[in-house]
This record gives structure tokens, sequence and C-alpha cells, in this order.
């Protein structure tokens, strides 16, 4: 537990949606009610978001001050960045926890209505080629 004491955790506050210039970041600053004091947060925790190819990815610039313009960075280049060790998870906020944008998290993959509707399909599926089946087989044949 001493260990893990001394990791930070990363808080995914929000979405910030590019103005189309990297030179012209979005303003992130806190509220000042919550600058600098203690603030709760609820939210989920998972881990960073991935892409499919590693093409995509910039790391986080080593100086400088926050916000820094980043695309998918690795854990180690974020204890890089902020010259501290991390937890190995970052904390999703819940829709009302607090200051910041738009958040609409979605856990990765389908949803249950989907694999119902898969289900019933399939099934369906499996009841026609039984009546086929059994269909095509009663017949009598004239010989």
């Amino acid at each position: 537990v001493g260990a893990e004491r001394s990791r930070r955790l990363p808080v995914n506050p929000r979405w910030v949606p590019l103005s189309g210039f990297r030179e012209q970041l979005p303003d992130v600053a806190l509220p000042p009610e919550a600058a600098g004091g203690r603030v709760e947060l609820t939210g989920r925790l998972a881990g960073l978001p991935s892409v499919g190819l590693a093409s995509g990815r910039l790391a986080p610039a080593a100086d400088g001050r926050w916000p820094r313009v980043t695309s998918f960075p690795t854990m180690e280049q974020l204890e890089q960045a902020y010259g501290s060790k991390l937890l190995p998870v970052v904390l999703l906020l819940d829709a009302d926890a607090g200051p910041g944008f738009v958040r609409e998290w979605h856990p990765p993959g389908l949803p249950p209505e989907r694999h119902v509707g898969y289900a019933v399909q399939w099934w369906a599926f499996a009841l026609l080629l039984v009546g086929l089946f059994t269909g095509l087989n009663l017949k009598k044949r004239d010989d």
C-alpha cells in the first residue's frame, strides 16, 4: 500500500473539441472554487484509450505548460511528462461529477440489446433450417 500511495491517479475530466489549430489550445482551467482545493470526484476506472494502429500516437511534450497536445499516449509517456509514477488506470468522470465539458463514456463492446437481437436471429435461422430439412426429407418419392 505504501508504494501505491506515492502514485497519482490520472483523471480524464472531459472531452475538448479541437479548434482546428494545435497552437491554439482551449481554456481547460478549473473554476476558482475547484482550483487549489480538495475536490470529490466520481466516475469509473478504465485503461488508456488505444488506437488500432500505433501510427496515430503523439507523446506529450517533455516540457511546457499544461494542457499539452497528445494523441493516445502510453502510461510511460504520461509518467515521463508528469515527472511522477501514475496508477495504471484512468478515472473517467461521471457526467455530473465536477466541472468539465461533455462526458459520454461508452463501455467497449456491443450493448446487451444487440446480443438479444443476434440470439433471436440465429434461433430463427435454426428453426428455418429444421423446417426445410424436415419438409424436404418427408416428401414421398415417386419411384
